[in-house]
């Protein structure tokens, strides 16, 4: 019956009441303040590291649901790692210049290729630091893995000028393209 179910519940949404504990006493251990030796106090101790990652913290009032929660795990604070600012292979930079090659390093055939009579391109990309120096290779496309390794050296033995953006070098990636043929084909 519906007279079993007693009234609706209220509309207005009031938060709880939330007891919170009253003043807790000072820690026992002090915090160091510059004074002449002849002020200091002698009997002030200065804790450790380890004693006051020890202490607890302050007791919340006992009727709250979750009771006197506490942390049991050490904060870890670990050095902040230099900043990799190397952008993302498939990832757009903005470029006003792109990097010119300086110096084309010539790739060298490989002799089992050469005696196989295979032939093929290969396109490494290649990304060109703030120095214009090749400082990472990668194989993205290749008619025969023989070649390979042979392109991402010549590709690493190249130097370049740095791509520009604001008037300032930046790192940037590119595309090369790399043509293994042997004399009298083309």
């Amino acid at each position: 019956n519906y007279s079993d179910l007693g009234p609706p519940p209220s509309i207005e949404n009031v938060a709880p009441q939330i007891q919170v504990a009253g003043p807790v006493a000072a820690p026992t251990v002090g915090v160091p303040v510059p004074v002449p030796d002849e002020e200091a106090p002698p009997e002030q101790v200065i804790a450790s590291q380890t004693e006051l990652s020890a202490q607890q913290a302050p007791a919340l009032a006992e009727d709250l649901t979750g009771g006197g929660a506490q942390i049991t795990q050490d904060i870890k604070i670990e050095e902040e790692k230099p900043k990799d600012d190397d952008p993302d292979m498939n990832s757009f930079v903005a470029v006003e210049k792109f990097p010119e090659m300086v110096f084309a390093a010539k790739p060298e055939y490989p002799e089992i290729a050469k005696r196989a009579g295979i032939t093929g391109k290969v396109f490494v990309k290649v990304l060109i630091d703030k120095q214009g120096k090749p400082k990472k290779a990668v194989v993205i496309k290749s008619d025969s893995e023989l070649f390979n390794q042979a392109a991402i050296d010549a590709a690493m033995k190249s130097a370049f000028s740095p791509a520009l953006q604001n008037q300032h070098p930046i790192s940037v990636w590119i595309v090369l393209p790399y043509r293994f043929t042997l004399e009298g084909q083309q």
